[in-house]
């Protein structure tokens, strides 16, 4: 019989196990549109990343032959400029070569026309009639050709008249095509100034299209964004006072620098007291002070209002304690409840859903006996540990409960003392530090990490 229960059990937890574990047919679905979906975007941009690349690399191949065409013309065009230069200095010479050799023949020709006007004189008119007749130099050099009857001297210097001559002809020869070829070189030139004006403005329209379509470059990754996000005080903050309004209770925020009455006297702690000890503050006057609890919230409530009463009262308050644990400020919220017939049972039952929608389902409470000048009873209470489960770790150093706040039922004289009827109506009051709550949470174990700004640490704590 104990066996067969077994066996139905096993079947019951492996239902379970099933029923929780395996999603609905809608659901895996639903899951393979979004897994398609996705592939089929991841192929349209790796689609887009192809031909992105494939056009990157057109343009640097039409920029690379360009380039090497611009690179062959510029050499073309700095040979002729050097051919330009050598063909300039060429007609150059040739120019003073012709000036040289026409001044040269001029001189031949007046020292002939001397030499026949010696002859003359001496009676021989051959070489003058020969001068009359002629039209130019060139036309007597010609003539004096055929006469035979003349002497070795005067032979001599026709000859070398000739000579003269054919320089000067040979002379304008040169000039004529080194001339010509200055205007082809020239054209040349043009041209290959007109051809690299048209490769660099290809270039340039073609990198003016490659930068226009790299303007955003899908295969960079993108810029990150960093989304900043809430304080880890500020969280639980929040996170308490979205619990707390979900049971009714509504929110008061106090003064930061408080009376001597308001914060210890109203509270049943009079200037006597061996309390105040425990709570040795910063003080502006011997009246005013920066308040050490958010309870002196509850005192202006309960003076301003009538019961029923259920209020928050969270803020900074200020203690002299400085060490890993404890900060000369940090932050507190405080609770109150007054109504008629409250009891430790409300405490509980509310601290109860407290805890448990912070730490996590399993989580419980206990209370323990503890003293509060404006409580009685008084109580700490205690949460079950949340890291093993009660079972004794490092964090609850073995107890497997973990204190987190202290409690009680308002004290009679701290009723009376606003003005409200303690046969009537009775309440409850809690304090709960956010900053030990948050490092309890998010486990932080030196509550000055909460005020160093390290984006190392509070980068990791985000609930939202």
């Amino acid at each position: 019989m104990k066996k067969r229960n077994k066996i139905l059990c096993g079947f019951l937890v492996l239902s379970l196990i099933i029923g929780t574990a395996v999603p609905s047919r809608a659901t895996i679905k639903d899951e393979k549109d979004k897994l398609n979906n996705l592939q089929n975007e991841q192929e349209d941009v790796q689609q887009q990343i192809n031909g992105l690349e494939k056009s990157k690399a057109d343009a640097k191949t039409f920029i690379n032959t360009v380039d090497s065409q611009v690179s062959a013309i510029s050499k073309q065009m700095y040979d002729n400029e050097n051919e330009l230069d050598k063909t300039e200095k060429k007609i150059k010479k040739n120019e003073k070569k012709l000036e040289n050799a026409q001044t040269s023949i001029e001189n031949q020709y007046a020292a002939m026309k001397l030499r026949i006007q010696f002859m003359y004189e001496n009676g021989d008119t051959q070489m003058l009639d020969l001068i009359l007749s002629s039209k130019s130099v060139g036309d007597f050099l010609n003539k004096a050709e055929y006469i035979s009857e003349i002497s070795s001297y005067d032979r001599k210097m026709l000859n070398k008249m000739k000579e003269t001559k054919q320089e000067i002809a040979d002379t304008q020869v040169a000039l004529e095509d080194s001339k010509t070829n200055l205007e082809n070189l020239q054209t040349k030139l043009s041209k290959q100034k007109s051809d690299l004006q048209i490769l660099s403005d290809a270039k340039e329209k073609e990198m003016e299209l490659r930068y226009e379509s790299e303007k955003i470059d899908i295969s960079m990754p993108a810029k990150s964004r960093k989304t900043g996000n809430l304080h880890p005080v500020t969280q639980v903050r929040n996170q308490l006072i979205d619990i707390f309004a979900s049971m009714g209770f509504s929110v008061y925020e106090g003064t930061e620098i408080e009376t001597d009455y308001y914060n210890f006297t109203a509270l049943n702690t009079p200037q006597d007291h061996p309390a105040r000890d425990m709570q040795d503050t910063f003080y502006l006057s011997p009246e005013f002070l920066l308040r050490t609890q958010t309870s002196a919230g509850q005192v202006h409530v309960m003076e301003s209002q009538k019961p029923p009463i259920k209020i928050l009262s969270p803020g900074k308050v200020f203690r002299s304690d400085d060490d890993a644990t404890h900060s000369p400020m940090f932050t507190q919220m405080e609770g109150l409840v007054v109504d008629k017939t409250i009891t430790l049972c409300d405490l509980k039952g509310m601290l109860e859903v407290l805890v448990q929608k912070i730490f996590g389902e399993g989580t419980t409470t206990r209370l323990r006996p503890s003293y509060f000048p404006f409580t009685e009873p008084s109580v700490e209470v205690d949460v079950s540990c949340f890291a093993c489960g009660g079972c004794g770790c490092r964090l609850c150093k073995g107890t497997g409960w973990i204190e987190v706040l202290g409690a009680g039922i308002v004290n009679k004289k701290v009723l009376e003392n606003c003005g409200i009827d303690s046969e009537k109506y009775s309440g409850l009051a809690f304090g709960i530090g956010i900053e030990r709550l948050a490092m309890l949470k998010y486990g932080i174990n030196n509550i000055k990490l909460l005020y160093q700004s390290d984006m190392r640490v509070l980068d990791q704590i985000n609930d939202d």
